[in-house]
């Protein structure tokens, strides 16, 4: 069996965006209990400088001249969309770990080839997209270490292909995730079940 990770691309904001369409494309941040640093950004708001815990009242002149969207955080609502997630996940492993919030760890076979099953991590990312409607990306490996390297590739190629470009439907890892692997050492090694590899969903911010 090999090991998988999804998690939530900005769990936060995909939260709020999934209850108001209004904020998907602009810039959202998720402030903390009363309201007094950010806690959670979307990449628009990331490509403006917000950093993460950027006091409110530090921040207050940007926000009102970028426009930047802002939401008190709804920690009844992550939870609940939390259980929600992970019982898709549970749809297709008998093994579902919860990490945090935003993050699962679940099992899925190896297959004859000795490749990670990436045809069904893909079918875990549509079925969380159309039951739950929130991104999810998902890192394959033979090891628990190795499945949260492959999950930061896909976050990492993300960056630099484009989080807008549709994902092969094969779900291998593009050439820039195997390239990226390999200068780490992460290529084929015998016994391991093969490389990891980066299943990525589609955006929705």
């Amino acid at each position: 069996m090999s090991y998988a990770i999804c998690d939530v691309a900005n769990f936060y904001v995909s939260s709020e965006r999934l209850f108001d369409p209004r904020l998907r494309g602009v810039p959202v941040i998720v402030l903390s209990n009363n309201d007094g640093c950010a806690i959670a950004r979307s990449e628009e708001a990331k490509a403006l400088h917000i950093k993460m815990g950027d006091p409110m009242f530090k921040i207050r002149d940007v926000v009102k001249r970028h426009g930047i969207q802002v939401r008190s955080s709804n920690y009844e609502l992550y939870a609940d969309l939390n259980r929600r997630f992970n019982a898709v996940i549970a749809e297709f492993s008998g093994t579902v770990e919860v990490y945090s919030i935003d993050e699962s760890s679940f099992r899925l076979p190896v297959l004859p080839s000795g490749v990670g099953d990436v045809a069904t991590a893909h079918r875990v990312i549509d079925a969380i997209s159309r039951s739950v409607g929130l991104p999810t990306r998902i890192g394959l490996g033979p090891t628990r270490t190795l499945s949260k390297v492959a999950n930061a590739l896909a976050k990492a190629t993300e960056k630099i292909l484009g989080r807008r470009r549709r994902p092969s439907r094969r779900g291998i890892a593009s050439p820039a995730v195997r390239a990226m692997a390999g200068r780490r050492g992460l290529g084929d090694r015998e016994g391991s079940g093969g490389p990891p590899e980066a299943a990525r969903g589609a955006n929705y911010g």
